[in-house]
């Protein structure tokens, strides 16, 4: 099969919507020109987005708590409900030609789990599927959340892997709406600090495997 040509592009920390607009513009861009497709790869500061159908209910505390420890929120095109991102937390943004790659959605998405379940598997934890919900899970409970958008045939947004974030402040919200849920770290599941650059450098190998990628660095800045 031959290799799709991707640009990485690692945002380190950054702000969540600094790179929610560089998504979009570069959406936009690959719909009317053959830009290639895009592979970001970092960790957000503090925030909380919800997808197109979540349910403020989801939401446990007042704007003035959020207010105050200065977290701001961003409702989003991704599907599914309100999650938290930030440091600990590897975020991934691929912005894929669907049709180009032979994908469907549903498709596109099992592969995304299967990229964090292969991941996992690195650092000696069994990831698994929770049927009806999307997502990756280890001894019961969340280590992956799933939502993405397409425009045009264009995947964005993407996924969150919990490396070894402050998990406090998923205690704040319903995580992905699903009552009952507990969220868990790859650290916490293996009772030690996992840096995440080693996250990052399996789970880029990972994906190029996967979706058969020729990943090289993106020539561009914040």
């Amino acid at each position: 099969m031959v290799r799709a040509k991707t640009h990485y592009f690692d945002f380190r920390i950054s702000p969540y919507e600094s790179l929610w607009i560089l998504q979009k513009r570069l959406v936009g861009m690959k719909i009317k020109s053959d830009l290639p497709d895009f592979l970001l790869l970092g960790e957000h500061l503090p925030v909380y987005t919800l997808g197109k159908g979540a349910d403020l209910a989801n939401i446990l505390r007042g704007k003035t708590f959020f207010e105050k420890k200065g977290i701001p929120f961003y409702r989003v095109e991704r599907g599914g409900d309100v999650t938290w991102h930030g440091p600990g937390q590897m975020v991934c943004y691929p912005l894929f030609d669907l049709q180009q790659m032979g994908l469907d959605l549903y498709r596109f998405v099992y592969l995304l789990e299967e990229a964090v379940i292969e991941t996992l598997k690195i650092f000696g934890v069994e990831g698994s599927r929770t049927p009806g919900m999307r997502g990756v899970w280890a001894k019961n409970r969340k280590v992956a959340s799933i939502g993405v958008a397409v425009k045009g045939g264009i995947t964005y947004h993407g996924l969150a892997i919990n490396i070894n974030p402050d998990l406090s402040y998923f205690d704040w919200i319903i995580p992905c709406g699903i009552r009952g849920v507990k969220m868990c770290s790859l650290s916490s599941l293996r009772g030690e600090h996992i840096p995440l650059t080693q996250v990052k450098t399996a789970f880029l190998e990972t994906m190029a495997r996967l979706f058969h990628l020729d990943i090289c660095p993106a020539e561009f800045t914040l």
